[in-house]
C-alpha cells in the first residue's frame, strides 16, 4: 500500500478503473487495485496493489490524469512500515512475522 499525493484530484472514477485493472502501456492491464481517496484533501489517497511493475503506482495515476507528486510505502502485505524500526536500521522478524511472511510466499 502506497501513500500518494498528486498535482490535481484524483478524479472519482479511478477508483472503478483501478478495481477492474488499467492500462499502464505494458501487455497487459493491471491486476485489480484498490484506491480510497481522501475527502478532505482529495490530491491524496491510498493505493494498495498486488504486483510491482516497473513505476507502476505513477504509471497507474497517470493513467487517469495526475502526476504523483510525492509517494511513500506504507504497508506490504499485513507489514506496517510504520511500526518498524527507524529509517536505516533494521530489526529481525517475530516468530508470527515469520509465519505471516511463509503465508504470502507459498501463495
Amino acid at each position: 500500500t502506497y501513500y500518494l499525493t498528486c498535482d490535481k484530484p484524483i478524479p472519482s472514477y479511478a477508483v472503478e478503473l483501478f478495481a477492474n485493472g488499467v492500462d499502464i502501456g505494458d501487455d497487459k492491464p493491471t491486476r485489480p487495485a484498490k484506491l480510497v481517496c481522501l475527502e478532505e484533501t482529495p490530491n491524496e489517497g491510498y493505493l494498495t496493489i498486488s504486483e510491482g511493475r516497473f513505476h507502476q503506482v505513477k504509471r497507474m495515476m497517470e493513467a487517469v490524469g495526475c502526476t504523483v507528486v510525492k509517494l511513500n510505502r506504507v504497508s506490504v502485505g499485513e507489514f506496517n512500515l510504520y511500526n518498524g524500526p527507524e529509517l536505516g536500521k533494521y530489526r529481525l522478524f517475530t516468530d508470527e512475522e515469520m509465519k505471516i511472511a511463509e503465508n504470502y510466499k507459498n501463495q
